[in-house]
């Protein structure tokens, strides 16, 4: 009956070692009690003991023969144990007794990971002294240093660097220390880490760096460890600036912070635009007015030729359209392909947009490189305008073009039929389009080659029919940002 054990599978030997009772645990083993009987969790009398951090009953024990690497059913020993719970003095007495220093649980444990994990700076210690493989990875890639990093515990991680522990050692989800430590807002660790080596630039999970992964989750105490560490641009996206980025994602204090360290309000991003060209586009008037107040360029162009105010025509803020024709922005200016805002917003069916620039002066015929017109682009494009980040223009919708047709051609814009087509399906009754459109290049609407068969233009500008032959094979493609 010595060994009669309860629901749980408990012995009293195994109560006894649990509670510390070291004279009780002598008199149950000289009385013949089975020394490595386990419970329902596969947990022994040895468990028991190293887990409250009995070193003298784990002495005991082990002298009487108990088999120290026993495992439970989740491949923990009693080292495991130990180690975790940060009884070092017990995990010193188990190493002394041979337990196996880098036997791994199921999910690739090892007892010094379990004690990174933890955040057991001593045990961490007698492990590493002993010999623990530093960079053991478990089932997922992780290592003790991306445990450590991932919850915090600088002390241990600087302990694992000290001991020559490697960063770059991705798991399942292709993340490593920096990432995680950055993902958890641990500045210090990522601070460490970089004066360790870390590689800044590294590209792990959704093509994020360290830089962009910050401002992306808008941890600005990492951004400014990043920033002293003097990693101002992100190349591996499109050589996406810090302030590009910060703008785009409409962080105005990280921008601030930004701007205050020096970062250069011009500097130039993807397709050669600039931090005020992006804020533009998404509607960010905080991150304009800010911009503005810091003496950004208003006539800046980008590989494309076009300013800001070009993009802001084409994203359809009429706030912001205002707030740069006050601040002297050119209406008329025009890009490579020599088309101006107007045409822009025409294009994309922006119709507040459209009024404020008629209402400023803008050339209602401005004719482009390849000889169209505002109208002509109004009444050609059948996508629908994009809504911008914290904007919803009251143009926006699947009608948007065909109003600003009607209110250009009000204006008595000079209608060139030869010009004119339209790919909007809802907008016309008995519009005939042939050939598939899905896989047309961005950035290259604006000069794709058309051939027309017949078409009708009754009163100004309102169209009856059209018939639209499309071979793909004979359109010339251009790039926007070429």
């Amino acid at each position: 009956m010595i060994d009669l054990q309860n629901k749980e599978g408990e012995t009293a030997l195994i109560t006894a070692a649990w509670h510390g009772h070291e004279a009780t645990v002598s008199v149950l083993l000289q009385a013949g009690a089975m020394i490595d009987l386990q419970d329902k969790g596969g947990r022994t009398v040895l468990y028991a003991a190293a887990w409250n951090g009995h070193e003298a009953i784990v002495s005991v024990l082990l002298q009487a023969g108990a088999m120290i690497d026993l495992q439970d059913k989740g491949g923990w020993t009693a080292l495991h144990t130990a180690a975790e719970r940060g009884h070092e003095a017990t995990v010193s007495v188990l190493l002394q007794a041979g337990a196996m220093i880098d036997l791994q649980d199921k999910n690739g444990w090892t007892a010094l990971y379990a004690a990174a994990l933890e955040g057991n700076e001593a045990t961490v210690s007698v492990l590493l002294q002993a010999g623990a493989i530093i960079d053991l990875q478990d089932k997922g890639g992780w290592t003790a240093l991306s445990a450590a990093a991932l919850n915090g515990h600088e002390a241990v991680v600087l302990l694992l660097l000290q001991a020559g522990a490697q960063m770059h050692f991705p798991d399942e989800y292709m993340t490593h220390a920096l990432f995680q430590a950055i993902g958890v807002g641990q500045g210090a660790i990522v601070k460490r880490l970089v004066e360790y080596g870390a590689q800044v630039n590294t590209v792990l999970e959704g093509q994020n760096t360290p830089l962009s992964a910050a401002l992306r989750w808008k941890l600005q105490g990492i951004v400014d460890v990043l920033l002293e560490m003097g990693l101002m641009k992100d190349p591996h996206h499109f050589h996406a600036t810090a302030l590009q980025m910060a703008a785009q994602l409409g962080h105005v204090d990280v921008a601030e912070l930004l701007l205050g360290r020096g970062a250069d309000i011009e500097s130039r991003g993807n397709c050669g635009r600039t931090p005020l060209s992006f804020a533009v586009e998404e509607g960010q008037v905080s991150f304009v007015k800010c911009f503005l107040e810091r003496g950004a360029g208003l006539e800046t162009k980008d590989d494309a030729g076009r300013t800001p105010l070009s993009w802001a025509s084409e994203s359809g803020d009429s706030s912001i359209v205002e707030l740069l024709l006050r601040k002297g922005a050119i209406i008329e200016s025009v890009d490579n392909s020599g088309r101006t805002p107007l045409s822009w917003a025409a294009e994309s069916g922006r119709m507040s947009v459209v009024g404020v620039l008629l209402e400023n002066g803008a050339v209602i015929q401005s004719v482009d490189k390849s000889g169209r017109i505002p109208l002509s682009y109004a009444a050609e494009s059948s996508k629908i305008p994009r809504v911008r980040r914290g904007y919803i223009g009251d143009e926006d919708g699947q009608f948007g073009r065909l109003h600003v047709v009607q209110f250009l051609t009000e204006k008595s814009a000079d209608v060139v039929a030869e010009d004119i087509v339209v790919m909007e399906e809802n907008t016309v009754s008995d519009v005939t389009v042939e050939g598939n459109l899905d896989d047309a290049p961005p950035c290259s609407s604006s000069n794709w080659k058309r051939s027309i068969g017949i078409y009708r233009i009754i009163g100004v500008g309102i169209l009856v029919h059209l018939t639209l032959t499309w071979d793909r094979r004979t359109w010339g493609i251009a790039n926007m940002c070429t």
